[in-house]
């Protein structure tokens, strides 16, 4: 998916869901990918939930962690998938940097009990992708190319 190598970390995830994305390292709620101790780097992909944290949005608080991280050099290049939050005043900094709009619905795993599963009532409203690094198009086509993301 990305231009040198696969997806190093998947900073808000949860071990069912790994096993889709398949990234090397990821965090959960208990290992908080948003902690001053957990160390971001080398390619990120990001598919936050829809929470808030401290006032904020985590989709908000997750973009902003990955761009202080990908202008501090540790994370080369990024993937964010963002449901456009057209009123929040943390998208309109995503409006500023390569992003792609999906036009329909995904398909998303959701988690029923301890099993994911796909099907009936599993989509999800997102629909936009935001990129960092040189591999945005590849990324980009990888994932709307294929219509179901992790």
């Amino acid at each position: 998916m990305f231009a040198h190598g696969g997806i190093d970390l998947d900073p808000c995830s949860s071990p069912e869901a790994n096993t889709r994305v398949g990234t090397w390292s990821f965090n959960d709620k208990a290992t908080d990918g948003l902690s001053e101790a957990v160390a971001w780097s080398g390619n990120v992909y990001i598919n936050p939930p829809f929470d808030v944290r401290w006032g904020s949005s985590l989709q908000g608080l997750f973009f902003q962690w990955c761009v202080r991280e990908y202008r501090a050099a540790r994370v080369p290049q990024a993937a964010l998938l963002l449901k456009p939050g057209v009123g929040s005043t943390w998208f309109r900094d995503v409006l500023q940097r390569p992003v792609s709009f999906v036009l329909e619905r995904l398909s998303f795993i959701r988690q029923a009990t301890a099993k994911l599963r796909w099907g009936a009532g599993v989509q999800n409203t997102h629909g936009s992708y935001h990129v960092h690094g040189p591999g945005r198009w590849q990324i980009c086509t990888a994932f709307l190319g294929r219509r179901k993301h992790p």
